[in-house]
């Protein structure tokens, strides 16, 4: 009987995200209790997100969507609790601008190799009339 090695534990979006939902409710959960907790963690914990945003664009590809939206997000909760009039105000056309570089960077990205032909697709090579 044979026994298969357990696989590596990988660091990806799943337990990173898991880990920043466990921080910051353990944060609240202790503020709730009137546990002190230090300004500079429950002023800069948004910055979390930036953190596993930036490390999903360095997994995955500079230009995949998701990571740059974890990163707006941190960046757009940190700006509520430092200054939220100016952040309500900028962050619809701010985050219009960001995704609408990040689409258009996507769509100017060379294509890559073109495709095999499907085999069983009947027609698959290209005929001349």
């Amino acid at each position: 009987m044979s026994s298969a090695a357990p696989s590596p534990v990988r660091f990806g979006f799943a337990l990173a995200t898991g880990l920043v939902l466990i921080a910051v409710g353990t944060v609240l959960a202790f503020e709730n209790a009137g546990i002190q907790v230090p300004a500079a963690v429950t002023r800069l914990w948004p910055l979390l997100f930036v953190l596993v945003g930036a490390g999903r664009l360095a997994q995955r590809g500079l230009l995949r969507v998701g990571g740059h939206l974890l990163i707006f997000l941190g960046l757009f909760l940190t700006g509520l609790m430092h200054r939220p009039e100016t952040t309500l105000s900028l962050a619809g056309p701010v985050g219009l601008l960001w995704l609408g570089v990040i689409i258009t960077l996507r769509a100017l990205r060379p294509a890559g190799p073109p495709a095999a032909p499907d085999a069983s697709t009947p027609n698959a090579s290209p005929t001349c009339d």
